[in-house]
């Protein structure tokens, strides 16, 4: 009971002081699933991918998948209550105050920052996760694969209306490649 009440409010925590989303989330998920010997970070990778394969929101599959991992069914879901109870709690408390906030220049402005802040944290979890995938001490040749890759999907996904899962299987298509 107590492997329960400690997934729940770990992810409560981690949904709590997590803004902009699931992969916002990821950092401070890696650190507090290590903490407790749940998920080492070394594996957030995986831990994503795993979640991202399955229909749902990354948050609640990384939660809920851990939580299984960690003590099965009951895991599984103390977690994934855990992870939506703060998103729920603060829409509830929040609703009566929202349309007196609207009007507040302070709440605009703040509300308009946000997003960057939001794109900083995004930036430095693209960077958690892909810097795992680079070798221990990369030369130049182990970079051009990876950079070329990275350039030519932001490439498709800002100039093109492709769907991502065809990004994606380029993506693995030209890592098929043999290169010299």
């Amino acid at each position: 009971m107590i492997l329960l009440a400690r997934l729940f409010f770990s992810f409560f925590f981690i949904a709590l002081f997590s803004l902009g989303g699931g992969y916002n989330m990821l950092p401070l998920m890696a650190s507090v699933l290590d903490a407790n010997g749940w998920f080492p970070a070394a594996d957030l990778p995986s831990l994503v991918a795993l979640a991202e394969s399955t229909p749902g929101p990354i948050a609640v599959n990384a939660a809920t998948l851990v939580g299984w991992q960690t003590a099965s069914l009951p895991g599984a879901l103390a977690a994934t209550a855990g992870v939506l109870a703060p998103g729920v709690l603060l829409a509830l408390l929040a609703a009566p105050f929202l349309a007196r906030l609207r009007q507040s220049p302070r709440f605009a402005l703040s509300f308009n920052l946000l997003p960057v802040v939001l794109a900083a944290l995004l930036l430095y979890t693209a960077a958690t996760l892909a810097l795992p995938a680079l070798p221990a001490a990369p030369t130049t040749s182990d970079l051009l694969l990876p950079a070329a890759v990275f350039l030519l999907s932001l490439l498709l996904f800002a100039c093109t209306s492709l769907p991502p899962v065809l990004v994606f299987l380029l993506a693995a298509g030209l890592s098929l490649l043999p290169i010299p």
